[in-house]
């Protein structure tokens, strides 16, 4: 249970970081328009091109995060 445990909070991180990395970025490259994109940041836009996807990762953090809670305090909690 101590691996589920570790792979929701793993997962509630990413789904998490991953639109907030887009929108940082999407802010520094409309105020510096004169660098190139980097893969990376296309990668990301291709993805989170559309306001709803951002909304759904964070919706999933969510939904991550309170499963972690769930299984840490039914089950890791009772082996420490």
């Amino acid at each position: 249970m101590q691996f589920l445990w570790i792979t929701l909070i793993a997962l509630a991180l990413v789904t998490f970081a991953s639109p907030l990395s887009y929108i940082f970025a999407e802010n520094w490259y409309r105020k510096n328009p004169e660098y190139p994109k980097e893969k990376y940041f296309l990668q990301l836009e291709a993805l989170f091109g559309r306001k709803y996807v951002k909304f759904g990762f964070f919706a999933a953090s969510v939904i991550f995060w309170a499963a972690a809670i769930i299984v840490f305090i039914s089950y890791v909690s009772l082996t420490l």
